[in-house]
């Protein structure tokens, strides 16, 4: 059919041909937002570079803008990539069959220790590692002083990095933050030789190397950025450039991995943006929207939009209500986990996405060295009590659930894994990788099992939510970590095109299950 666009579309096309200055497009879910920037595209003038949050979004609209004179896309870490390796062309990772080494820090963090003979830092690398990671994201020692400690100190707590510290160990933070310090600086001096991840938008910033700029650039899911993808764009943004941030603040639920969740905010204030709103959804229907009006108010159906359906039942039965080519939706790991079993024995072709919580709880089975499943059970159990512990003292019950929630779900892989006569601990990792799919392919053959966070930027005819109104919200330390709870809910509920299930009364995991009836 022909693309006729609503009257808030509309509004930003006219802003495109005849305003000025830059603007924030507001698109509540399901918005058709990537249809309203790609159209957009067309009417702008001169040169447009749309920066996606990650490879697969980029993929996306490099698909849609094939073929328009000016306009490309890229991810922001594919951007300064692009600019490291016209700085440094001689580099090994420059060279073609190179690139990032995300082993780059650790390598740091263990020559040090050895270096200063500080065997009491053993066991401390990987926190040391997630500091300077964080730092680099943060733009400390780019956009800000390394040697500010205060500002080291307060990421650490806003971002609760000292959560995997060993108990008893909370004393070496000021040690941690020296050793921080010592690494960011190091890596920086060792760009030409190695670089990581991070170090694709840090480095950038940090030595001030030239990037391509452009006449419009836009930024999808803007509500995602942190400081050193908002100081990027500034750079690849021409003098009198016109910059378009496209974005929802009721769907930033990432903050724990460094993003800010008042980003909308910083960008309008910086960048002295307007606000379009599109308010109007193209994928929930009615029944759907209504539920999603209790966090964002102004969401609004399509007048074409169908009735829907939302419909309430008890865990008990969702064998019989699941179909193949569901999508099966869970704050927490566990209830997943336990379900995807079931399935799987009732013989419904079921995964759960989500590669890197697999990898995840893969690095988790490997954490003690230890062979057997027995033996690896018992260590859990021990570091569930260390680690609640150590949260409680804190006052961090969001914390507390994530270690139960995370501790259970093992112990739900090592049942299964008994269940086929596996004893090692090796074979109950090969095991995790095979129930978690970095992507699920082939998602109309089979039941697809999905966080709430992994869940975000896809959708479903028919949407099942184990323990909407039962584990959620999460519980928060923080103002912002609540207000993403709620985020995250309702990114839950707008991914049904057609029939949301709201389901209750998870008995058997109720009395493991952190917050569970609450």
């Amino acid at each position: 059919m022909p693309f006729v666009p609503s009257p808030r579309q509309q509004d930003f096309f006219n802003w495109v041909s005849h305003g000025e200055g830059s603007a924030i497009l507001e698109a509540v879910a399901g918005a058709g937002k990537t249809t309203t920037i790609v159209r957009g595209a067309e009417l702008m003038d001169g040169t447009v570079c749309m920066l996606a949050y990650n490879s697969k979004m980029a993929a996306e609209l490099k698909e849609r803008v094939a073929g328009m004179d000016g306009v490309e896309a890229k991810t922001f870490h594919g951007a300064g990539f692009s600019a490291l390796r016209r700085a440094f062309k001689s580099a090994p990772w420059a060279q073609r069959g190179g690139g990032p080494d995300d082993k780059k820090v650790r390598r740091i963090v263990d020559a040090l220790i050895a270096e200063k003979g500080r065997d009491d830092l053993l066991g401390l690398e990987d926190t040391v590692c997630d500091i300077v990671s964080m730092a680099k994201q943060r733009g400390i020692g780019a956009l800000s002083s390394i040697v500010d400690e205060q500002q080291w100190y307060d990421m650490i707590d806003h971002f609760a990095l000292d959560e995997n510290l060993p108990e008893g160990q909370e004393h070496m933070i000021p040690q941690l933050v020296k050793l921080g310090q010592i690494c960011l600086k190091r890596s920086n001096e060792t760009v030409a030789e190695c670089i990581d991840f991070d170090d694709m938008v840090y480095v950038p910033l940090q030595r001030g190397l030239r990037m391509w700029q452009f006449d419009w650039l836009l930024v999808d899911e803007a509500q995602d950025t942190n400081p050193t993808r908002r100081a990027l764009a500034r750079k690849m943004l021409r003098p009198g450039g016109r910059l378009v941030a496209v974005g929802d603040p009721h769907q930033a639920i990432y903050g724990f991995t460094g993003t800010d969740n008042d980003s909308l905010d910083q960008i309008a204030r910086d960048f002295g943006c307007i606000r379009l709103p599109l308010t109007v959804t193209y994928r929930c229907p009615k029944a759907v929207v209504a539920v999603a009006r209790q966090w964002v108010d102004h969401i609004e159906a399509h007048e074409t939009a169908p009735q829907g359906e939302v419909v309430r039942y008890d865990y008990e039965e969702i064998l019989d209500r699941v179909r193949i080519g569901d999508a099966v939706l869970c704050r927490y790991n566990k209830p997943l986990v336990s379900l995807v079993f079931k399935l799987i024995k009732a013989g419904v072709p079921a995964k759960i996405e989500g590669r890197a919580i697999g990898e995840g709880l893969v690095r988790l089975a490997g954490k003690w060295k230890v062979a057997t499943l027995d033996a690896l059970a018992g260590r859990l159990e021990k570091y569930l009590e260390r680690e609640v512990a150590k949260a409680k003292a804190r006052g961090d019950e969001r914390k507390v659930e994530e270690v139960h929630d995370r501790v259970d779900t093992m112990h739900v892989l090592i049942d299964r894994a008994r269940e086929l006569k596996h004893t090692r601990v090796t074979e109950l990792q090969e095991m995790i990788r095979t129930v978690f799919d970095d992507r699920v392919v082939d998602a109309k053959n089979m039941v697809t099992l999905c966080s709430g966070h992994r869940s975000k930027g896809l959708e479903w005819d028919r949407v099942h939510i184990l323990g909407l109104e039962e584990l959620q919200p999460g519980r928060a330390k923080h103002d912002w970590q609540l207000q993403q709870e709620f985020n995250l809910m309702y990114v839950e509920v707008t991914r049904a095109k057609q029939t949301l299930h709201i389901v209750s009364g998870l008995r058997e995991d109720r009395q493991e299950t952190p917050n569970a009836g609450r």
